[in-house]
C-alpha cells in the first residue's frame, strides 16, 4: 500500500507526552509536518459503578512531506545479475532476467 498522506495521532492522559514526542520525531526526521493540533476533555467511564470523569486528550495532524513513491523494487542480485556461482557477471541471459523484473 502507498504511504498515507496524513496521519492523526490521538492520545489520552499519560500518553499525551508520547504522542507529542512521536510528532516531534516525524518533523525532526523530515518525514512530515504538523498541520493541526487540538485538545479535548472527553468523559470516560471511571468505574464499574458507571461513573464518568473527564480525561485530557490531544490530537496532532501530521502531513507526509515525502513524495508518494509508486513502487520500490528490492533486488537480491545473486542469480539475477550473475549466476549463483558468481563466475559469469552480467551475462545477457542474466540481464534479460533483470529487464523482465523491472
Amino acid at each position: 500500500e502507498p504511504p498515507v498522506q496524513q496521519l492523526r495521532l490521538v492520545a489520552l492522559g499519560g500518553a499525551i507526552p508520547l504522542a507529542a514526542a512521536v510528532a516531534n520525531r516525524i518533523c525532526t526526521d523530515g518525514l512530515g509536518s504538523i498541520v493541526g493540533v487540538g485538545t479535548a476533555y472527553p468523559e470516560m467511564d471511571a468505574s464499574t459503578e458507571h461513573k464518568t470523569r473527564g480525561c485530557p486528550q490531544l490530537w496532532i495532524q501530521v502531513k507526509n512531506s515525502r513524495p508518494t513513491i509508486e513502487r520500490v523494487v528490492f533486488l537480491d542480485v545473486d542469480g539475477v545479475l550473475h549466476t549463483l556461482t558468481g563466475d559469469d557477471m552480467f551475462l545477457p541471459s542474466c540481464m534479460s532476467s533483470l529487464k523482465k523484473i523491472i
